[in-house]
């Protein structure tokens, strides 16, 4: 035994620093192992909550698809008549429809903020976003400018070219 601890001396390697190195291993396969935990428990989570922004969602198709579809016949009136305070009763639960929708997309922006898988999110409501806040709908994006400036912020950088390419792109299209 005494020749094992000779000849590992020798080479500089003490039973110590053999402790030492295999201890920072551990320490090191440990917090690798916890990083891919995290990560993976954040995927998990991120896909939960995805899945519950998209049962809230349906709940909002009917005004989105107005939205869409009937602009100029059912969205733009009530937007007019909100803008001179002029607004019915019937009118008044279709703004609160509109409201309830527009709601959503400043759950999904604030959640967006925190950084919870942004890009899925932006991917996801894309063309919602278009959609709704669009040069071809100016009522409803200076209502949204006026009362929902979370969504105004989300749709603008998310519609921004990031680079050069794809500037080029936007103004080719």
């Amino acid at each position: 035994m005494s020749d094992d601890m000779s000849a590992m001396t020798i080479l500089g390697l003490t039973p110590n620093l053999i402790l030492n190195v295999l201890q920072s291993i551990a320490i090191l396969a440990g917090g690798v192992w916890v990083l891919i935990t995290f990560r993976n428990n954040n995927r998990i989570k991120s896909i939960e909550t995805l899945i519950t922004l998209e049962e809230e969602y349906r709940k909002h198709l009917p005004i989105l698809l107005e939205i869409e579809c009937d602009y100029d016949e059912k969205v733009k009136p009530l937007l007019v008549q909100e803008k001179n305070n002029a607004l019915d009763n019937e009118y008044r639960k279709k703004l609160n429809s509109l409201d309830e929708a527009l709601r959503h997309f400043v759950i999904c922006a604030q959640i967006r903020n925190l950084g919870v898988d942004r890009g899925l999110l932006d991917i996801t409501y894309d063309y919602y976003l278009k959609t709704i806040y669009s040069d071809k709908r100016p009522e409803l994006q200076a209502y949204i400018d006026t009362y929902w400036g979370n969504i105004a912020k989300w749709a603008k950088a998310i519609h921004e070219p990031k680079c050069k390419f794809e500037r080029l792109r936007a103004l080719i299209q």
